[in-house]
């Protein structure tokens, strides 16, 4: 039964995997759906090279790196010192209370806590100056406008806002139900 069990949990996890090697390995010709799970007859490995600069690795990797050791050192650090402050004040009221907050605070499911956030970002129109498709604020003739993105997302933003407020002024029916 077990042996079963992971035969079929393997199953789950390398047909996907074979299936992105296989497909990853063929040219744009003879990558078309039907010959998915076909072998490639001449593997282009060039492909490989290609998505290496297409999303820029090097510098995906390094800032991967830089922002997960943060994290991680922060994760390690700051419940260390809250932990090490709750216990050593635990007869007092705040920190006990303190205590009781946290531990109820885990049980909130991550969806719910980043529901917010997505709401937010869907209200923001797609930026105009990127082509479909980029990753990248660097324009094709090579200037470099990373400077401008974080005023721009917050002008968005702004105006977003503006243009929600002045829909809902327009209509009042739109704020039925909303405590005022």
């Amino acid at each position: 039964m077990i042996t079963t069990v992971l035969a079929v949990g393997s199953l789950v996890i390398l047909v996907p995997l074979y299936f992105i090697l296989a497909m990853s390995l063929k040219s744009g010709a003879s990558s078309d759906a039907s010959a998915g799970f076909a072998l490639p007859l001449s593997p282009a490995f060039g492909n490989f090279g290609k998505a290496w600069e297409m999303v820029n690795a090097p510098t995906a990797f390094t800032w991967s790196v830089l922002i997960s050791a943060i994290a991680v050192a922060g994760n390690i650090v700051l419940p260390a010192m809250v932990a090490w402050a709750v216990v050593r004040n635990w007869e007092s009221r705040l920190f006990r209370g303190m205590f009781y907050y946290l531990l109820a605070a885990m049980f909130i499911p991550f969806t719910v806590l980043v529901l917010p956030q997505i709401k937010l970002m869907a209200t923001l129109p797609p930026p105009s100056e990127f082509s479909p498709g980029s990753f990248s604020p660097v324009e094709a003739d090579g200037s470099d406008d990373r400077h401008i993105l974080v005023p721009a997302i917050l002008e968005r933003l702004h105006d977003a806002v503006a243009h929600h407020r002045k829909r809902q002024d327009a209509d009042p029916s739109s704020r039925a139900g909303l405590v005022q």
